[in-house]
């Protein structure tokens, strides 16, 4: 398993277009959540097809995932999160099937409203990680060093 901007794992020119874009490569992205247009051939092993969405779905999750596996902290992506015992493509149509396309792209953009200031590319990690913006209290200096830490591990 790996990441589509691994080369060892995806040597594609398609990926390598949307990296050279990058934080611009988002909003795209996130524009086509919502493209049900088939591909040619699957892009997955063992789903029976694959459509823009679903790839733009897992381009984006992929590219906030660092190599060590770890996702961004993005709680405006936690309804995404499925809990699902079968395997890949059933679980994702069940969940496009209940909740929809559409609700995907509103996750999507609301993550990226509320942290596309704070988004940055980590070459080291080969991902988008969130920049720690001090609050405008902290700046001031008019929080504790608990909150000031709790803050942080978030």
């Amino acid at each position: 398993m790996g990441r589509f901007q691994d080369k060892e794992y995806c040597d594609s020119q398609v990926v390598d277009q949307v990296l050279a874009l990058g934080k611009d490569a988002i909003p795209l992205l996130i524009s086509e959540l919502t493209d049900t247009r088939k591909t040619k051939h699957s892009v997955y092993d063992l789903w029976k097809y694959t459509a823009a969405g679903d790839i733009a779905n897992s381009l984006l999750f992929d590219l906030f995932t660092s190599s060590d596996l770890r996702m961004a902290d993005l709680p405006e992506l936690d309804a995404l999160q499925m809990e699902c015992k079968k395997p890949g493509e059933p679980c994702w149509r069940k969940f496009l099937q209940r909740k929809g396309r559409r609700f995907v792209q509103e996750q999507w953009t609301a993550a990226w409203n509320a942290h596309k200031d704070s988004i940055y590319w980590d070459e080291n990690a080969r991902c988008f990680k969130l920049r720690l913006v001090a609050s405008q209290d902290e700046l001031a200096g008019h929080v504790t060093a608990p909150q000031t830490l709790r803050a942080r591990q978030k």
